[in-house]
C-alpha cells in the first residue's frame, strides 16, 4: 500500500503544531491503536490478505508493522520531534492492550522501541 501524510493525516504538521503550543506528544505509532476502532484502526484489506494474523508473530504481519513503524520514525526524526531533539515527543507507543499470549512478539515489539 501507500501510506497518506496529507490533510488531516499530515503527521508532521500536527507534530509542530504541538510543539509550538508546548504540548507533550504520546506518540502511539500503532498501526493497531485501540479496540473502539474496527480492526483497532488497521485497514480492513490487510485482514483479507492469505494467512495474515494480526498482533502476533506472523511473517505477513511483523514485515508490514515494522515498515509503518520506520516511516514514522523517520519523519518523525527528521522532523527534530523527539524529545531528545528538543520536540515534543516525550514516549512513542508501539502496541496497545498486548495479551500475553504470545510473548515472542511482544518482544518483538521491544526490540522496535
Amino acid at each position: 500500500g501507500e501510506y497518506n501524510f496529507e490533510g488531516r493525516g499530515n503527521l508532521t504538521l500536527f507534530m509542530q503544531e504541538a510543539a509550538d503550543a508546548g504540548l507533550f506528544v504520546n506518540l502511539r505509532i500503532g498501526p493497531y491503536v485501540c479496540a473502539e476502532w474496527t480492526y483497532g484502526g488497521i485497514p480492513a484489506w490487510l485482514g483479507l490478505k492469505d494467512g495474515v494474523a494480526f498482533r502476533q508473530t506472523n511473517d505477513i504481519w511483523q514485515p508490514a508493522m515494522q515498515k509503518w513503524f520506520n516511516v514514522v520514525i523517520e519523519q518523525m526524526a527528521n522532523g527534530s520531534f523527539f524529545a531528545t531533539q528538543g520536540g515534543p515527543i516525550v514516549l512513542v507507543q508501539v502496541e496497545n492492550e498486548l495479551p500475553s499470549t504470545d510473548k515472542t512478539y511482544v518482544e518483538w515489539c521491544g526490540t522496535m522501541a
